[in-house]
């Protein structure tokens, strides 16, 4: 996985995960949220094909998958622009999904894109 985001050239933003790590201010400490650190890249993927066990150890990175798409995951705290690696089987599903534009999705009855 490290391999990975190294030749995509996404590692500078898990170095900025690790730079980011501090203690917490206040009281929180003592509630058991200790740590605070900046958000890294979400991969969005469609079949898991070990790939959850791959990104699961490196700070900062979230896994999900296509089916169960978030928008607090996809833009934490209401700030649009996170970075997303998508995986060619998410793309897939996502027609699937969601429909096209000349034809509606054939798994959530009812839904036309807007």
């Amino acid at each position: 996985a490290v391999r990975f985001l190294r030749k995509i050239r996404a590692w500078k933003d898990i170095e900025k995960v690790y730079e980011s790590q501090r203690f917490r201010a206040g009281k929180g400490k003592m509630r058991n949220r200790r740590r605070v650190q900046k958000l890294g890249p979400v991969v969005i993927y469609g079949k898991d094909s070990g790939l959850t066990r791959a990104f699961r150890n490196i700070p900062g990175i979230e896994t999900i998958n296509v089916e169960k798409l978030n928008l607090l995951r996809l833009a934490p705290g209401g700030h649009v622009g996170r970075f997303c690696i998508w995986t060619e089987s998410a793309f897939r599903k996502l027609d699937e999904l969601y429909g096209t534009w000349k034809r509606p999705s054939l798994r959530k009855r009812g839904y036309n894109l807007p």
